[in-house]
């Protein structure tokens, strides 16, 4: 049964005593009754159906209904209930959105079910139990459980274990129901269908054309385990699978393996694609260099994978093994968001017609506006909980009517606020990157966004995003999963690479004594993104270390050669001739300048870009129309600011404002430039305005070549902070005068 409308009904579907039936893309809804009822029935699927507004609950499974798929339907506003599991066992609810209901989910009486990757939100109460036993409410790492919009949790690390540094979208802490059913990977947003995004792990065979020595494998869903008998270094074992996700690299970041294995396993990881072309993960590396990897894969976007092989060979010529747990395909994540759908009017501050439109992918809001003072409110709590320590601005995009005027303002948990932007054009939001620095340490709680009028008239404003945005730190040379390379070695040693750092010790018997060291795990970034590698390290005055890159073209460089850990710790080497370039390989080697035991112990190796100074945005200037007094032309480009004023005498006037000015403390600056160009009869007047109240001008009324000259010094604003800045154009003659503004820069 399926594309049916059913409403106005007691019962929207009934089905007793049967099995084996289909339910799809139904539209249930307005019945008097349950929208779905199945009682002692079995093998059934309910899937894609608009669940909505019935009198009962959404969906009921009763009297030992069993093996049930209730998968991808939308239940919204049914009466008490969204699901209903009663007296029922062995039934599969999965990718379901329950929303607005007294009760997201109840389950009675029942036990072995499985209930993951729905989405519970906004109801009153998640989930009610009544004597149920064990149910399963997620499937596994890394394929996850359910959003609960209740959820609390913070996102800092990932892992089945969740210990391990770095977000995966799935909260650290389980989502616990009850002493017997526990959600132990609850989504921080709600759940989308997509594409696979991990290699299975079962399913694997072995390749006999490049296989020549005994081996064990045991290909399953939840690892991979293969042991290679060797007999020499040249025995192999190799295996492929032809059962991967057909995903577009377009929409991956990376891959990341989860891998351990015996010190002398060496893999090879290889991926083809759909253009008859390869990449390897790891060629021939050890299991925890491959286990540190985050393979890079941007250059592969618009490809799509085919074929995966892992072989294993020995380096000594003896049994050795590896464990995999995980290939996963990894896609960066996305700022979280303020939800565009769910907001409310404040009637209290609403005084006005409107109409408002809110929605997952759009938040409209129209004005019916009587005169300048008419406005409407609207707010929301549904706000990611979030410390604002975490996060270095909210970004909004949003376009409007010329005469909108938005406020947007943020509540916190300790009842203090702040205004993202006040009274303002919808331009001047949507160019705004407010700065959150101040608020580190508090979180969230209440959204507003209040809409006026200029003129009188009708007014609107359209959102498609409010997002909170965390600058990406530097990449790094991870400090796990270096290996010695034995060629390259003469003397004992002692090496430790974990997470954190990488020490290094070489017991040295002469001055020719020697340890090197290896990483494939070096980020795959285009060189010409960074300035300088910066390396923290500290040694015993005798170490002298080599420090050494290979680049894509099969160059390389030394960032030091054999020099004293305390001159490595002081560099900043320059990457700019590399421009292009991407890494492959990092060395690193240790000698003794006496012949004692020398040690070196390094904690990070990154790769800075040194950010440029802060701008105040050229796009998203308006009109100051109390202060502009004739006619005027202007463009507000991302890259140049130009205004022409149409001049009837010298008393002529056009004024431009913008609210996108850094929010930053000013004494951690020393000046302002300013990039002109301009007729040589403008005049210009250049002013900013502090949070404060007071003001300066950077020139007044000054030709444009003064301006462009000019370096202001902010020593004695420290401790303020802009809020808004004015540019002012008069004629010296009275005729047609016009400036081009490329760069508004606050320089330490």
């Amino acid at each position: 049964m399926s594309s049916n409308t059913v409403t106005g009904n007691g019962y929207g579907f009934y089905l007793g005593y049967s099995s084996n039936n289909q339910l799809l893309s139904n539209n249930v809804s307005g019945n008097g009754g349950y929208g779905v009822y199945l009682a002692s029935s079995s093998y059934n699927t309910v899937s894609g159906n608009n669940v909505s507004g019935n009198s009962g609950p959404g969906i009921l499974l009763i009297d030992s209904s069993t093996g049930n798929m209730v998968s991808d339907n939308v239940l919204t506003g049914n009466a008490v209930i969204g699901i209903d599991v009663y007296s029922s066992s062995a039934n599969t609810v999965s990718g379901n959105n329950v929303t607005g209901s007294d009760i997201g989910i109840e389950v009675d009486d029942s036990s072995d079910n499985s209930f993951y990757h729905n989405n519970f939100v906004d109801n009153t109460q998640q989930t009610m139990l009544y004597g149920s036993g064990p149910n399963a409410w997620d499937s596994g790492y890394p394929s996850g459980g359910n959003y609960w919009s209740d959820y609390v949790g913070t996102d800092v690390y990932k892992g089945p274990g969740q210990n391990v540094p770095g977000s995966d979208g799935i909260g650290d802490n389980p989502y616990v129901i009850d002493i017997d059913n526990t959600d132990n990977y609850p989504f921080m947003q709600p759940w989308t269908a997509a594409p696979a995004s991990f290699v299975p792990l079962s399913g694997w065979t072995m390749d006999p054309l490049y296989t020549n020595a005994p081996y064990f494998l045991s290909s399953g869903t939840s690892d991979l385990f293969l042991r290679l008998d060797a007999t020499d270094t040249n025995s192999r074992v190799t295996l492929s699978n032809l059962d991967i996700p057909k995903l577009g690299l377009s929409d991956y970041t990376y891959i990341d393996v989860a891998v351990s294995g015996t010190a002398n396993a060496k893999i090879l990881l290889r991926f083809f694609l759909d253009d008859g072309t390869g990449f390897d993960v790891v060629w021939w590396g050890s299991p925890t260099a491959l286990d540190a990897t985050k393979f890079n894969l941007n250059p592969y976007a618009g490809r799509t994978l085919t074929i995966a092989y892992v072989a294993l060979m020995s380096s000594d010529g003896l049994t050795a093994s590896i464990d995999i747990t995980g290939i996963i395909f990894v896609a960066t994540a996305l700022p979280p968001v303020v939800p565009l759908s769910g907001w409310t009017v404040d009637s209290s501050l609403t005084n006005a017609a409107y109409t408002l439109s809110s929605t997952e992918s759009s938040l409209s809001l129209e004005l019916t506006a009587v005169d300048t003072d008419s406005r409407v409110t609207i707010y929301t709590v549904g706000v990611p909980t979030l410390n604002l320590g975490d996060y270095d601005h909210i970004d909004v995009a949003v376009s409007g009517t010329a005469n909108a005027r938005i406020l947007l303002r943020f509540f916190l948990d300790d009842g203090s606020g702040f205004d993202v932007v006040y009274w303002s054009d919808p331009a001047t939001l949507d160019a705004v990157n407010f700065d959150l620095s101040t608020y580190a340490g508090r979180t969230l709680t209440v959204v507003y966004i209040a809409l006026m009028s200029s003129d009188g008239l009708d007014a609107s404003i359209d959102i498609t995003q409010i997002a909170l945005v965390a600058e990406a730190p530097p990449p790094e040379v991870p400090l796990a999963g270096w290996i010695v390379d034995g060629s390259l070695t003469n003397s004992p040693y002692t090496l430790s690479s974990t997470e954190s750092s990488l020490s290094l010790a070489l017991d040295a018997s002469d001055t020719s004594s020697r340890v090197t060291i290896y990483s494939v795990a070096v980020p795959s970034v285009d060189l010409a993104g960074f300035d300088h590698i910066d390396v923290a390290a500290t040694g015993t005055s005798n170490a002298r270390i080599l420090l050494r890159f290979f680049l894509d073209d099969g160059s390389g460089f030394d960032v030091v050669y054999w020099a004293d850990p305390a001159t490595l710790n002081a560099i900043s080497f320059d990457l700019t001739a590399y421009s292009g370039r991407t890494l492959t390989i990092a060395y690193i080697a240790l000698m003794s300048s006496d012949g004692l035991t020398a040690n070196v112990d390094i904690t990070d190796i990154a790769f800075i870009a040194t950010a440029p100074p802060p701008v105040v945005p050229l796009d998203g200037w308006t009109i100051d129309s109390s202060l502009t007094n004739a006619a005027y032309t202007l463009s507000s480009t991302e890259t140049s600011l130009w205004l022409e004023l149409t001049a009837v005498d010298t008393s002529s006037r056009v004024t431009i404002y913008t609210l996108a000015v850094p929010k930053s403390d000013l004494g951690g600056f020393d000046h302002i430039d300013v990039a002109v160009t301009g007729t040589s009869n403008a005049r210009v007047l250049l002013r900013f305005f502090m949070d404060d109240g007071a003001g300066f001008d950077v020139v007044y009324w000054a030709d444009p070549t003064t301006l462009d000259a000019i370096s202001f010094g902010l020593g004695p604003y420290a401790g303020r902070t802009l809020t808004i800045a004015y540019i002012a154009l008069m004629s010296s003659d009275g005729s047609t005068a016009s400036i081009d503004v490329t760069q508004i820069a606050l320089v330490a």
